[in-house]
This record gives C-alpha cells, structure tokens and sequence, in this order.
C-alpha cells in the first residue's frame, strides 16, 4: 500500500466512527515510499499527534523506515538523529533495530564520525545490543567512508571482545589492508579466509579494488588475475565433480 492509500484508510476508519489507534498509524507509516516518504510519516506523526496518540517504540522504528525508504541519506539520517532525541525525550529506550538503522543510515550517508557516536553511545547504554551483526554495520560504514584505519581498529576490538568476524568483516579487513598498501598483511589473512571457506575470489577482487584506490595498480592488477584464476579453478572443480 502507498502513502496515499493508507491516509485514505485512515480517514475512512475515521470517517465511519472507528479513529485510528496506534497499531494503524504504525502500520501507515511503515506503508510510506519513494522520496517523499519522510514528508509523508511526518504528516502522519501530526496526524497521530493531533488525535492524542503517543507514539511507541514501533513507531519510532517505522519511522526510520520511512527513512530508509526515501533515499536522501542525509535527510534520513537528521531525521534518525530527530526521532532517537524524540524517543528518548519521550521515555522511550531505544532498542537494537533503531540503533542498527541508524548505523546504516550513517553508512549510506557517508557519515563515519556519526557512526562512531552511535556506536558509542550503543557501547556505554546498552552493551547487550552490541552483537556481531552490530559490529558489521559499524565495519561497513567505516568502509564506505573510505577509513582503512578505522576499519582496522574496529575488527581489532571485535577480537579483543571475542566477537568473531562475519563474511563481510572479513572481506573490509582485507580491502582496508589493501588500501593502505599492506600486501604482507593482505598476504597473512588469505589462509584464513580460505580456511573460512569463503569465496576466494570475491576476496582476491576486493583486494584489487583495495589496491586501485591506494594506486598500487600492479598489486591490483595481480589481484585481480588471481581472482579469474580462482574462479576458473572453482568453475573447473565443479564441472570436474558433475562429471564424475
């Protein structure tokens, strides 16, 4: 359903002696799409406000929603920032979807220094929330930024909290190796990415794009190359086994 049709239900719902309760305005604001979708969720936040509703903790969700639905990365993430204070002023704690939301927002927004904050704030409020799948988005918000550092120093305090790396940690730590030109560490890992089963290749192409935007063309070039002689040698392994 599209922003308008849920206004519509809501005003019918009204219309016919039945206003709205909050599990309708919530499910209209997860309902908001396209660019105008912040637009829209504020006009149903008035609505809600207007009628006497106090919002919840779903709300609040699907307000990042509407967000992440509008495309304007750093819209959604002032508006992410509004409803996190609007919560909190409301005596609402935020739980981990609103903080991992706003990490991918801060991602998307390019927005490292942001991402930090939240990360924080997670860290010192609500440790518990600080799983692994946490520890991800704060790693591919960092890479996005382009922070090789951070990156590194962030996968260097998931180890020293015990957490293991996922997938997508992993192949971060390695492009963020290769960016800062660091084959002998690049050269260290691939064991253990291998010893993961991970796809090699896709690993060996981050490391060529890690490469390239540090300018170290050849260490890009040999990449690469291992990464088409991975893939062949995956490709051929298989067709081997169909055969036989």
């Amino acid at each position: 359903m599209h922003r308008g049709g849920a206004s519509v239900v809501l005003r019918l719902m009204s219309q016919c002696g039945t206003p709205p309760d909050l599990a309708a305005y919530n499910l209209a604001l997860r309902a908001c799409r396209g660019g105008n979708a912040v637009l829209h969720a504020d006009k149903i936040l008035a609505d809600m406000a207007a009628a006497g509703l106090a919002a919840d903790r779903h709300t609040f969700r699907s307000m990042l929603h509407a967000c992440k639905q509008a495309h304007n990365w750093e819209r959604a993430l002032a508006q992410a920032d509004r409803i996190l204070a609007t919560a909190k002023a409301a005596g609402l704690a935020a739980d981990r979807h609103t903080y991992k939301g706003v990490l991918r927002a801060c991602k998307r927004a390019r927005d490292w220094e942001r991402a930090l904050a939240v990360f924080r704030d997670a860290e010192t409020n609500h440790p518990a929330f600080v799983d692994a799948d946490m520890w991800t988005c704060l790693v591919q918000a960092l890479a996005m930024c382009g922070q090789p550092r951070r990156v590194l120093a962030a996968a260097a305090r998931m180890a020293e909290r015990g957490v293991a790396p996922s997938a997508v940690t992993s192949m971060a730590v390695l492009k963020a190796h290769a960016e800062l030109g660091d084959a002998a560490a690049v050269d260290a890992m691939l064991p253990s990415v291998r010893a993961a089963g991970l796809d090699v290749s896709a690993a060996l192409a981050r490391v060529a794009l890690g490469y390239t935007h540090s300018g170290h063309v050849d260490a890009a070039e040999a990449a690469l190359e291992a990464a088409l002689s991975s893939r062949g040698a995956r490709h051929g392994g298989a067709a081997a086994a169909a055969v036989h």
